[in-house]
């Protein structure tokens, strides 16, 4: 998918609203959004009642990028990004997911384009939702939690101090990276550049 010069790109990264849920795992999605709005100097996040979401619009490479933090909590998501869709005029070949993933290395990512959802809630509402889930991803790895943790549980507990240092700082770098090539080239190309990385 060659996102083409005149082409809007939704890019939905998903986590729960509120303060409670600020700095969990499960939220990896919304400070991948934060961080991107800041490095590509986008206009401030400000909430839009029609998409039910926080929204932030600029540039990448000439297009027109909105990032969107859905209000709808997790399971629901897909709800706010239809109507960001609808809204913006964006097909499914423009939308980018980004949302944490267990089965991944706390530090790597990895970029996807449809198939299942491996079990997140948040995914699987868009597809459901929207009736495809022939989307693009970007998977960011949280790691797996201990045998005695429960899986809700760990989504929910914060990032340690360290690893919220790594996000500030080398992993966010990475999220530019990655969000420049999938707009600029494609997510065949960056799926061939950053998977391949194991990172």
């Amino acid at each position: 998918m060659l996102i083409s010069q005149s082409d809007t790109v939704l890019v939905a990264a998903l986590g729960n609203p509120g303060n409670k849920y600020l700095k969990t795992r499960h939220n990896a999605g919304f400070l991948f959004a934060d961080k991107i709005s800041e490095q590509f100097d986008f206009s401030p996040f400000s909430y839009c009642t029609k998409m039910e979401g926080h929204i932030s619009v600029g540039k990448i490479s000439g297009r027109t990028v909105i990032v969107l933090k859905p209000s709808t909590y997790m399971n629901r998501s897909g709800i706010s990004v239809l109507k960001a869709m609808t809204a913006f005029n964006v097909s499914h070949e423009k939308l980018i997911v980004v949302h944490d993933d267990t089965d991944i290395n706390f530090g790597s990512h990895r970029i996807k384009k449809g198939g299942g959802d491996g079990g997140h809630r948040g995914v699987r509402s868009i597809s459901g939702e929207i009736g495809t889930p022939g989307f693009a991803r970007i998977r960011i790895g949280i790691g797996a939690p201990l045998k005695n943790l429960p899986l809700e549980k760990y989504v929910l507990s914060d990032f340690l101090d360290d690893e919220l240092n790594l996000i500030n700082n080398s992993i966010s770098s990475k999220w530019k990276d990655i969000l420049l090539k999938m707009i600029g080239e494609g997510v065949e190309e960056s799926m061939n550049a950053f998977n391949r990385r194991n990172g």
